[in-house]
């Protein structure tokens, strides 16, 4: 399993916070623009923005997971049977 929580560099951060008034005002033309105030269509673009890649971000992670759970270990053999024997508890065999 991965971990829960990947590191983010700061570079990445920094990157993104800059970016994001960008993409925000750029979506909420594309999408908003009947809107008249420009603040309300940067607005609705970054929520709509934070929403979708939210979503996609949990698709993402949600399949990544499946897979993951879904994979099988093929052609194992075991070589070092007292090593395995070992490692069972007492109330098992």
């Amino acid at each position: 399993m991965p971990p829960t929580t990947d590191p983010v560099s700061v570079t990445r951060t920094f990157c993104g916070a800059l970016f994001f008034p960008v993409i925000a005002m750029n979506t909420g033309t594309l999408l908003f623009g009947g809107v008249p105030s420009q603040l309300k269509r940067t607005f609705l673009g970054g929520v709509t923005f934070v929403v979708v890649k939210g979503v996609l971000k949990i698709y993402h992670k949600q399949h990544t997971y499946i897979r993951q759970s879904q994979r099988i270990i093929m052609n194992f053999q075991e070589e070092n049977q007292t090593y395995s024997a070992t490692l069972t508890p007492r109330g098992s065999r």
